[in-house]
């Protein structure tokens, strides 16, 4: 905050270690206290904020390690269709924010095409979704 960052982002077992809580998944994948894990976080010091976002590691390694060996529309719609029950089971009146986020690797070199189909046809099923709004750069968050 004191350098001008006005957010960050990091791996959900950060955020699970600092609440001492866990994010086990159920058999659909949504975590036990996903409300925590879907909520950014705002931190005050002194006269300066900062929001933060805590990645699903599940989703995110899903696109990191698994959607790479599938068919494009396959891995798009499955991730598609995870996103929209996370967003299913938020309590009534809450916005799931989901972070996807890949740690480090380069996935996609083991993408046909370096994921752009896979790319393609998940924002597609994103941008006829009334219900999810993608962030694909920093912005002000209102939280």
């Amino acid at each position: 905050m004191e350098l001008g960052f006005k957010w960050f982002a990091t791996d959900e077992g950060v955020l699970g270690r600092t609440q001492n809580i866990g994010f086990w998944r159920d058999a659909g994948g949504y975590p036990e206290n996903g409300t925590q894990l879907y909520t950014p976080w705002r931190l005050k010091l002194r006269k300066k904020e900062m929001s933060g976002f805590f990645r699903d590691h599940y989703l995110s390694d899903l696109v990191g390690f698994v959607y790479s060996r599938m068919g494009a529309q396959a891995a798009a719609e499955d991730l598609h269709r995870r996103i929209r029950v996370i967003g299913d089971r938020a309590p009534a009146g809450k916005t799931a924010t989901v972070s996807l986020i890949l740690d480090g690797e380069n996935a996609w070199e083991y993408y046909p095409g370096n994921g752009r189909e896979f790319l393609r046809r998940f924002y597609r099923c994103v941008a006829q979704d009334p219900e999810i709004r993608a962030l694909t750069r920093a912005r002000r968050w209102r939280l």
